[in-house]
């Protein structure tokens, strides 16, 4: 399937892959600490008015975002990896071409080739509509 992807290509993707993985459980990680620091939940037991509690929402909605962005992205890197072991990584999932290396090396997790992903973010920003 990956006939355009050459051995040492897969492997360097597979290595990139891999090393981003470790990075973002790291991150997952630190951020579950900080989210859990005895700091934190200190200033939170100081909240004396709405003022003061919409700070420590906002921060731990921050928190929360966070983690969800990182846990998406660490699913995406598994998923790639996946692929990647059944030999169906680099195939873009609209049109069914090869997805160039080029495009793979900067973005190891994408799923589109250039040109459908353009498309998919013009139709997804046109189906939005105004939003002021």
């Amino acid at each position: 399937m990956n006939s355009e992807l050459s051995k040492s290509q897969l492997k360097q993707l597979d290595q990139s892959l891999r090393a981003r993985h470790s990075t973002l459980t790291v991150e997952i990680h630190d951020v579950l600490l900080e989210t859990d620091d005895e700091h934190f939940k200190a200033v939170a037991g100081l909240v004396h008015d709405d003022a003061e509690a919409s700070v420590v929402d906002l921060v731990a909605g921050l928190h929360l975002h966070r983690i969800n962005h990182l846990v998406e992205e660490i699913r995406a890197v598994e998923n790639a990896l996946v692929k990647l072991h059944q030999g169906s990584y680099g195939i873009c999932i609209d049109c069914g071409n090869i997805i160039p290396f080029k495009r793979l090396e900067a973005r190891p997790t994408a799923v589109r080739c250039i040109l459908c992903q353009q498309k998919n973010e013009r139709e997804y920003w046109s189906s939005r509509g105004a939003t002021l």
